[in-house]
């Protein structure tokens, strides 16, 4: 879902000369904003208290909030609602707008509009890790004299599309099967919080992707249209599908899963974040139905394969100057779903997809031939033993969907350990295996 402009426009040339008691104005550019020339009037309260006691709040929630702090609360707007047992996805919408952006990709003779989700930012230095979607910084149409990736990618924060408000972004690099890339954005002022200037930006939450119910409410951010950054609401429509979608590069088909949403999606959302009504990243929206008699059909990259993915490409990439991908754990095997079912809860009162994942095929020489693995046996669980941050870490994974699997492999790293736990019909228990990723052999390059 990306826009493409042509950089071809007519240009308006506009001569005015203005002379008022003698003066010229305009021949000097000016850097203050309104709020700088309050300053100089007197104004000792911050720029966001100035604007906001500019406005007169239009919501009845924010409007109460306003009484509220007259009358001596003392928290932020969120913490009023929780206070009051209200909803509102007003305040949860508000704060996600700061880790979204606005990305434009340059070739030459047109650009391609998309968006991106802050995943990593320094506001000490100024330095970020972006999150999108391959397809935004690739391309392939006969407009531009080469095929392949921009060299000229553009980022701009929520308010600031207009005027010097782009932040130059490289490409770090991406996993075009599941149309993710990460971009670095490196010594931004406009990502700094210093005495007299707080940043918009801010990293988003990243919410459990596993967990999200079918209905609940989400809303879509993004620069649809390449218009700039808005929201559009709606429910989840199905908490997990697999869809066929053709690659960046228009080579192959890729079978990717996606999380299903009615909110309005369109050219130019790629790469936006789907939030739950905690402000919770869920997804990064990369598709819609591209069928205009069918609406209500849009998708998400679940955000656990996004965080998994992402945190590889800048871990691998930054050990190796020369990757532009990811280095993902290779078992061996192929996996599909031999049945499935639906389990209702009736305290929670929710339906819970359970998926039963055996092995497909085992590759000769690979580790799970090492490990004797064989085809149809069920894959159970894993637990993953490593280190992060010189910190033991361990992950657990009950296998009750196949996109489990898939982040899994991501998060591993050389060094680490993981026991995997299978089902063989003619033993009578689980057996379980240890796997050590000691070389480059254990691990697919993928960009």
């Amino acid at each position: 879902m990306k826009k493409k402009f042509s950089a071809i426009a007519a240009v308006l040339a506009l001569l005015t000369a203005i002379t008022l008691s003698g003066c010229m104005f305009f021949t000097q550019p000016d850097d203050r904003f309104p709020y700088d020339a309050a300053v100089t009037r007197g104004e000792e309260g911050s720029e966001a208290d100035w604007l906001a006691s500019l406005t007169t709040p239009s919501s009845p929630y924010r409007r109460a909030y306003e009484e509220a702090k007259a009358d001596g609360f003392t928290g932020d707007f969120a913490a009023f609602l929780q206070s009051i047992g209200a909803s509102s996805n007003e305040a949860a919408i508000h704060s996600s707008l700061r880790s979204v952006v606005t990305i434009e990709a340059n070739f030459s003779t047109y650009y391609q509009a998309g968006s991106g989700i802050i995943y990593s930012l320094d506001t000490a230095e100024g330095d970020a890790y972006i999150v999108t979607n391959y397809h935004v910084l690739y391309t392939t149409s006969s407009l531009s004299p080469r095929s392949g990736f921009s060299d000229d990618i553009r980022v701009f924060l929520y308010g600031g599309e207009v005027g010097p408000g782009a932040m130059k972004a490289t490409y770090v690099g991406g996993v075009m099967d599941y149309d993710i890339a990460v971009l670095r954005v490196e010594d931004e002022a406009r990502l700094t919080n210093t005495k007299s200037y707080t940043t918009v930006a801010a990293e988003a939450v990243f919410g459990n992707s596993d967990s999200v119910s079918l209905g609940e409410p989400v809303f879509a951010i993004g620069n649809a249209m390449g218009y700039g950054i808005s929201v559009t609401e709606g429910i989840i429509s199905k908490e997990l599908q697999y869809i066929r979608v053709s690659s960046s590069d228009e080579k192959d088909t890729l079978t990717v899963p996606e999380i299903r949403t009615d909110a309005a999606l369109n050219e130019g959302n790629s790469g936006g974040g789907l939030f739950n009504a905690a402000g919770e990243l869920i997804g990064m929206t990369n598709a819609g139905e591209g069928d205009t008699t069918t609406d209500g059909l849009g998708y998400a990259i679940p955000s656990n394969l996004v965080a998994a993915v992402a945190q590889n490409i800048i871990d691998t990439c930054t050990n190796d100057k020369t990757a532009r991908g990811a280095a993902c754990a290779n078992l061996g095997i192929t996996i599909g779903v031999a049945d499935s079912r639906g389990v209702y809860d009736p305290e929670t009162g929710k339906v819970y997809v359970e998926e039963k994942i055996i092995v497909r095929s085992v590759e000769p020489g690979s580790i799970a031939d090492a490990l004797r693995l064989d085809v149809a046996d069920t894959v159970i669980r894993a637990t993953l033993h490593s280190t992060r941050n010189g910190e033991p870490y361990t992950h657990t994974v009950e296998f009750t969907r196949t996109i489990k699997l898939e982040y899994l492999l991501y998060e591993i790293r050389k060094g680490d350990k993981l026991e995997l736990t299978i089902s063989r019909a003619i033993l009578p228990i689980p057996m379980s295996c240890t796997i050590e990723f000691d070389g480059n052999e254990d691990f697919i390059s993928q960009s």
